[in-house]
């Protein structure tokens, strides 16, 4: 019997993080810019809130990472089949804040 191997998806594939409280204009460089109150006043326990788009072959099982500079700096695992298709809510502890291994 022939196994179908999984579909991968490459690494950069995905649509640009959405950032919900960044500045609303891009600066000159076509940088955005993230002012405190996005990063640590409007979600303080959580940290800055941050929206990933549904992929193409997104499924119960996935994991899914934030990545800055190569570090993990959040994470959570696609769990439930109400969870697939839908964008994924991430927040990024503040520099300093322990974060958890897990999001529920």
């Amino acid at each position: 019997m022939l196994k179908k191997p999984a579909k991968r998806v490459a690494t950069l594939a995905l649509a640009e993080l959405e950032i919900p409280d960044k500045q609303p204009e891009p600066l000159p460089s076509g940088e955005w810019g993230i002012n405190r109150a996005a990063a640590m006043g409007v979600h303080p326990e959580q940290g800055l809130q941050t929206y990933i788009s549904p992929w193409t072959e997104m499924g119960i099982g996935d994991d899914v990472e934030l990545l800055k500079d190569g570090n993990v700096v959040a994470q959570t695992t696609i769990r439930e089949a109400a969870e697939v298709g839908q964008r994924v809510t991430l927040f990024v502890a503040p520099p300093g804040t322990p974060r958890p291994a897990r999001i529920p």
